[in-house]
């Protein structure tokens, strides 16, 4: 991975802000919560139509099997989401993602003492897959794209930059590493005053 350095965005006399590293670690597989009627899981037969033999009209439950947290909590995110996930381009799938993604990416962007109001954000990334890259694994594309979209959208809606236009925003590099298990986006952004 090309890291820059803070020389290279401001004169050697000058201190600016810091680069700051922000880092989403699947910490929960997310595992729907079973039904709020019946208690049996949403794939039950139970659950068919009434008109097809079911006997329950499933109750849904937001939070997570697991952890009780809701699906949109950071512990429940790790790589960035694919263009894939949108199927044919749905805008509703697409805000979803948006959505879950935004609150994460906020908290993780204030926690890191990120100041607001910069001119310019350089970002870079390594994102870790649990499983092995192979020919016909996820190409850099349907992941880097969404991921480079949120986040520009929320260092702007957040106040660290003006604008996510290409002045005051860039995505660089993004690699990729596998560690059996683990899911993760780790960003490397690195500011202008």
């Amino acid at each position: 991975m090309i890291v820059a350095n803070q020389t290279d965005f401001a004169p050697p006399d000058v201190v600016g802000p810091q680069p700051v590293v922000i880092e989403l670690t699947r910490r929960c597989a997310w595992r729907q919560k079973p039904c709020a009627t019946c208690g049996k899981p949403k794939s039950n037969k139970v659950h068919r139509k009434l008109d097809k033999g079911g006997t329950c009209e499933f109750k849904l439950k937001t939070r997570c099997a697991n952890c009780d947290l809701p699906k949109a909590h950071r512990d429940h995110l790790g790589q960035p989401p694919s263009w894939n996930e949108l199927g044919s381009g749905h805008r509703e799938a697409y805000q979803r993602m948006r959505e879950t993604w935004r609150g994460p990416l906020t908290e993780l962007l204030e926690e890191s003492g990120l100041p607001k109001g910069l001119s310019y954000v350089l970002v870079e990334g390594e994102v870790t897959f649990p499983t092995p890259m192979t020919a016909k694994g996820p190409d850099q594309g349907n992941h880097r794209g969404p991921l480079e979209k949120m986040l520009g959208d929320v260092l702007e809606d957040g106040g660290w930059i003006e604008n996510d236009n290409w002045v005051a925003y860039e995505f660089g590099n993004l690699a990729h590493r596998h560690e059996s298990g683990v899911s993760r986006t780790r960003l490397f952004l690195f500011p202008r005053a």
